[in-house]
């Protein structure tokens, strides 16, 4: 409440801490450092009271009459450190142990004595920090092949390590195990000719007949990492007599879509079969390889995993090329690097997934989730939705720190922050706040502006059981503000809400007589925050002056007003068994003037009263829009 009283009321502050950044956190670079390499870090804080808020951004030593103080600690592990005296910015390294810092504002004592009693608002501040990037290590060939001669053989492997995306230029701490065969290793300097490449080189001694594995182990900050390839030697023999001819793969075939009559074959070569039939049953979605050739009938048991006829294949490996032709097939997991699909006619591609990307020129996409997208050209036919949401879980534009406990009465803290980002312009959210719960919304690098115009920053209000649409507003990429394009109540418990009209400003004009003296006072709320003051003509005769700011059109305005005890007498004398009626004789919408007047009878009497000014032209809109509506 905005008062030009002579009464001084005194007020009760609250004081809320305001660190200049909510979280810190240091990203891992390709050369594995954190950046930045620290942050600077203020803290101030917000004194309110019921009329007043006050923000001092940096406040590092005692303040308001040095009765409060700020500190600080920081969390290493699960122990907070001790309490410090708050001088100025902090910096936070990079390479430090913290997870988190905490401010608070105590009464002022001793940093080694405080405590939750003393602490009177606090915020903590978490740090975060990217993980270390994983080793790869590498060994090309993936193995080596050794035919048995009569001279040394010398065998070149390219070694590769790397933390990240940073290759390392050198092996560090490295070793190398071979098998029984393999003599010796060579490291070989990276060069121009090799293209730079760390590799080795291994001997084999004439008429060796090494087998097993080479494994290579190198050693990153104090942890071992090995890789190993496979060498195996091929020693010349007699020529084997000539196999019989394999069978043909046949398949997978769907068991349900195969007609009666048709023979299955076990892919025995003795047996003379030219195929091993697999199947795939749609009823339990398994793969079956045939075991018993046989021919499907009325009776034939369809394939399980106790059948004499199948069993039952996890993988069928059939195909490894370029290029697979086939009619129809049944893929349980696809993994592709491309996929590109043709019309009908074979001639156009509407269809295409490749490097990453895809396109798709025609079909009906039903029951899918579109999110963090953009749309161009839409037709849309139907309608479409903005879905109302409680205020107590994440939302669209509202990032959600906590989870709100529904309240029934008072305000409730959301835990949440409003922001705006250049992707939120043209958006439109939804919150409604449940039960009868009031919430209070912090705003972040946003305002949000009322129906009436006037600004709002730090903090948005939603009463219970009430919603709002908000819209973002913003041009060329910089997002502006949240507009309120309405509210409304949500669930009535009652039958009607009434029409919308505006309030200006409302409260009290008090007369008081004491020493042979008149005086008046006036204390009012304002929708803008503006002036309002009050005059004494004379005996039961006043007049409200309204801010200058304030244009009207011809509707004008609305204002009531009705009597306060107490009412005085032409002589100041208190009259308690009476109340002078209040009037509002003239109202002047060029000087923006209010004239009232007060009398029980013929005469005037001094008397003080309550009143209401509302603004005519928000009720004139809404006729106007309902009758265009009608």
């Amino acid at each position: 409440m905005k008062s030009t009283t002579i009464h001084y009321i005194p007020s009760v502050y609250v004081y809320d801490v305001v660190p200049s950044v909510m979280a810190l956190s240091f990203a891992r670079g390709d050369d594995d450092s954190l950046t930045p390499s620290q942050y600077k870090v203020t803290c101030g804080y917000v004194k309110r009271s019921k009329k007043t808020t006050v923000s001092v951004a940096d406040q590092p030593i005692g303040f308001e009459n040095d009765t409060y103080q700020i500190y600080y600690r920081y969390l290493i592990g699960s122990t907070w450190s001790q309490w410090w005296t708050y001088t100025g910015g902090i910096s936070v390294k990079s390479d430090t142990t913290c997870s988190a810092y905490e401010f608070c504002i105590s009464k002022l004592v001793s940093h080694d004595n405080v405590n939750d009693s003393t602490i009177i608002a606090r915020k903590t501040i978490p740090v975060s920090k990217d993980g270390q990037s994983a080793v790869q290590v590498s060994l090309s060939p993936s193995a080596i092949l050794h035919k048995k001669q009569s001279d040394d053989a010398y065998y070149v492997v390219d070694v590769s390590v790397k933390r990240g995306k940073k290759k390392n230029t050198s092996f560090g701490m490295y070793d190398f195990s071979l098998p029984l065969g393999v003599d010796e290793y060579t490291i070989l300097q990276p060069s121009d000719s090799n293209g730079n490449k760390n590799q080795v080189q291994f001997k084999v001694s004439a008429n060796n007949v090494p087998t097993g594995e080479i494994t290579f182990k190198v050693s990153l900050d104090g942890v071992d990492y090995e890789q190993s390839i496979p060498i195996k030697t091929v020693a010349d023999g007699i020529q084997g007599i000539q196999g019989l001819q394999g069978p043909s793969v046949r398949g997978p075939q769907i068991w349900q879509d195969v007609a009666e009559g048709y023979k299955f074959f076990a892919g025995n070569s003795a047996n003379g079969d030219k195929y091993k039939d697999t199947v795939y049953d749609s009823s339990d979605k398994n793969y079956y390889s045939c075991i018993t050739t046989h021919t499907k009938s009325a009776s034939s048991l369809a394939p399980s995993n106790d059948s004499t006829n199948w069993k039952v294949d996890e993988k069928i490996e059939i195909v490894a090329t370029s290029l697979l032709l086939a009619k129809k097939a049944i893929i349980k997991n696809l993994i592709a690097e491309g996929i590109q699909m043709y019309d009908k006619d074979g001639n156009n591609i509407v269809f295409d997934a490749q490097d990453g990307s895809l396109t798709c020129k025609t079909g009906t996409f039903d029951s899918i989730k579109v999110q963090n997208s953009e749309l161009t050209n839409i037709n849309l036919e139907g309608s479409m939705r903005s879905a109302f949401q409680e205020a107590k879980n994440s939302l669209e534009g509202v990032n959600c720190d906590n989870y709100i406990a529904e309240t029934t009465s008072g305000w409730a803290l959301f835990g949440a922050t409003l922001t705006g980002t250049p992707n939120d312009i043209g958006r439109t959210i939804k919150i409604f706040a449940k039960n009868g719960g009031n919430l209070d919304i912090t705003l972040s690098n946003c305002t949000v502006y009322t129906e009436v115009g006037k600004a709002i920053t730090g903090h948005f209000y939603l009463l219970g059981r009430t919603y709002v649409e908000l819209l973002g507003m913003g041009l060329n990429g910089t997002f502006d503000h949240w507009q309120v394009m309405r509210r409304g109540v949500f669930g009535s418990l009652g039958k009607c809400h009434g029409m919308p009209i505006g309030v200006l400003a409302y409260g009290v004009v008090e007369v008081t007589y004491s020493s042979s003296k008149w005086s008046i006072n006036i204390d009012y709320e304002s929708y803008d925050g503006l002036t309002l003051s009050v005059t004494r003509l004379g005996i039961g005769y006043y007049c409200i002056t309204m801010p200058s700011s304030w244009k009207f059109n011809s509707n004008g305005i609305h204002v009531i007003a009705t009597p306060y005890l107490p009412e005085y007498d032409t002589n100041g004398n208190r009259a308690l068994a009476r109340s002078a009626n209040v009037m509002v004789t003239n109202i002047d919408l060029v000087d923006n003037k209010i004239y009232f007047s007060c009398a029980d009878d013929d005469s005037r009497n001094d008397q003080s009263f309550f009143f209401e000014i509302k603004s005519r032209s928000e009720l004139f809109w809404y006729h106007l829009e309902t009758e265009k509506q009608s």
